[in-house]
């Protein structure tokens, strides 16, 4: 209902997801989708809906004869927006920071500078733009709110991913397959931009509440090697 165009013009696509196959591996370094293969490698459950949208909008198109060739950063963003807006996987996330931040201020003794001075202006933001994040339900009753704290989150995380994650995302780095660090030289924006993995969870939730979730979509399957940012 969010993107009725992009449904009609792709249902076909999108109502026939070829099958996935899951392995469950508690030892494997990171959760990854093997794109057109239909394998999904997951380490813990909270990354499934994320994973799968990697594959929704690529196996079945590539299924049906429709080429999509979209850049990393948009791929990575978009899964990250679908996740937080239309999985219940978000209220686990959510709780995992209230329970870090909860931990934290027991323990305010124990802090260094950097971490004292990070949590104090997390709260702050969160305060600011009226987020309790004690109060699940109503967080998960509007999915405006569950983007805003995905993409407040984000923000924080772009140098603070360390007290967000039980893994530490390197700054200016992500983890492809098999633990492999991938530079973000190889996340291409446009000419001489580059953006790593924690600015782009927001970035892409900023393109998604200006121009809207649909053109998002569309933009998922244009030719990007005609395209330039400023014609779209």
């Amino acid at each position: 209902k969010d993107a009725p165009n992009f449904y009609n013009d792709y249902s076909l696509a999108i109502e026939n997801v070829p099958k996935i196959h899951y392995y469950f591996d508690i030892n494997a370094k990171i959760n990854f989708a093997e794109i057109g293969q239909g394998k999904i490698v997951l380490k813990g459950l909270l990354s499934q809906a994320h994973e799968y949208s990697h594959i929704l909008i690529v196996d079945p198109f590539w299924e049906h004869n429709i080429k999509v060739d979209k850049p990393r950063w948009l791929d990575e963003g978009m899964a990250n927006y679908l996740d937080f807006a239309y999985s219940d996987s978000s209220r686990l996330q959510i709780k995992r920071i209230l329970h870090s931040i909860v931990e934290i201020k027991g323990n305010e003794g124990e802090l260094s500078r950097e971490e004292k001075i990070f949590y104090d202006n997390l709260n702050g933001i969160l305060v600011a733009n009226n987020i309790v994040l004690s109060d699940l339900d109503e967080i998960m009753r509007h999915k405006d709110e569950k983007i805003k704290v995905s993409t407040i989150l984000g923000a924080a995380g772009i140098n603070f991913s360390k007290y967000l994650t039980s893994e530490q995302i390197d700054e200016g780095t992500v983890f492809g397959k098999d633990g492999e660090v991938i530079y973000q030289k190889q996340w291409p924006m446009g000419k001489g931009n580059y953006i790593d993995y924690d600015a782009n969870r927001s970035f892409t939730n900023y393109l998604i509440e200006e121009y809207g979730l649909e053109k998002l979509l569309y933009l998922m399957v244009e030719d990007f090697t005609t395209l330039t940012y400023e014609e779209y």
